[in-house]
């Protein structure tokens, strides 16, 4: 996009020169989302699969019409780079980069955005670019408020990267960059994404809801517990004019953007697959198998030997 947010398309070799040549103090970057559309860069689909670390993404639930964008193919010259932000929805993602080099610069969530935006230090006439941030914003704020855990580190080629949701983070490409992105809502996320998604995106979250009671009993079992804890009514729970929480607006807007489909042979099996990979476990639970998935395999080994001792050794 333009400065002024309106899209450019433009042929990838003509992209590619742009890169070779160009010299903005911010350029453009690239991200592609509709590579399941175009018959040549589907084949970029096969080149990559999800980290075994992240075995679940419940959106998977929903067809790709329905679902929010979760997944991107990034490319960016030297010195472009994204703005500090957050995810949508409270999605945790993954980034790998297969060439270049990116620097990464994260903040917790409790962190005010005033802070991680830098608006306390920045001067009359800067912007918040990444070639800006990075280079005079940061340092100034680091300056002014060292009670404020800052993470950096710089992401090579083969290097995945892992961004908790509602973790503010950017990125400047030191060098010309390829990467993929992906967004994801993994079990112990769940609670939080499906608040928002059931108020912010209101037919995403029934196509969702209605999937979750096909394929994934105790998914669905858990987001109507969510619901009936806090009086939640879904869209097609309410009458006209009836706010989500059963009080009555005349101005309500029951209109969404969202439209789609949800029926079985919509879901592409990968997504099937990526959502029901396993038992339903959430909460404290997940994190816990997260992190005996990430153990080494001697320690792990070593471990479940513990666990389970052999008969002989009883």
């Amino acid at each position: 996009k333009t400065d002024k947010g309106k899209n450019i398309n433009l042929k990838m070799k003509y992209f590619l020169d742009y890169m070779k040549h160009q010299q903005d103090d911010n350029p453009l970057y690239l991200f592609e989302t509709k590579v399941d559309e175009n018959n040549t860069m589907r084949h970029l689909l096969d080149d990559f699969d999800h980290p075994d670390l992240f075995p679940h993404d419940w959106f998977g639930l929903m067809n790709d019409e329905a679902r929010p964008p979760h997944r991107w193919w990034a490319i960016g010259p030297k010195r472009s780079g994204t703005t500090v932000h957050t995810d949508p929805l409270g999605t945790s993602a993954w980034n790998a980069v297969s060439h270049g080099v990116k620097r990464w610069v994260l903040f917790e969530p409790h962190v005010p955005k005033r802070i991680v935006k830098g608006r306390d230090v920045k001067k009359k006439g800067e912007d918040t670019e990444a070639i800006m941030y990075f280079d005079f914003l940061l340092p100034r704020l680091k300056k002014a408020n060292p009670e404020v855990r800052v993470y950096e580190g710089l992401q090579n080629p083969g290097d995945i990267i892992f961004v908790p949701g509602d973790w503010w983070h950017g990125v400047l490409n030191l060098e010309d960059c390829v990467a993929v992105t992906a967004n994801f809502c993994g079990p112990e996320s769940f609670d939080k994404i499906w608040k928002r998604t059931r108020k912010d995106r209101e037919k995403v979250a029934h196509l969702w809801l209605r999937n979750m009671k096909k394929f994934a009993p105790r998914l669905y079992a858990r987001a109507t517990e969510l619901n009936q804890a806090d009086g939640f009514r879904m869209r097609h729970q309410r009458g006209p004019g009836e706010k989500p929480d059963g009080s009555d607006d005349s101005s309500s807007d029951s209109s969404s953007s969202d439209s789609s489909s949800d029926s079985a042979e919509d879901l592409s099996p990968e997504g099937l697959s990526a959502a029901l990979g396993g038992d339903v476990v959430l909460g404290h639970a997940a994190k816990k198998r997260r992190a005996e998935a990430a153990e080494p395999l001697p320690r792990r080994r070593r471990r479940e030997t513990e666990d389970n001792p052999s008969p002989e050794a009883q």
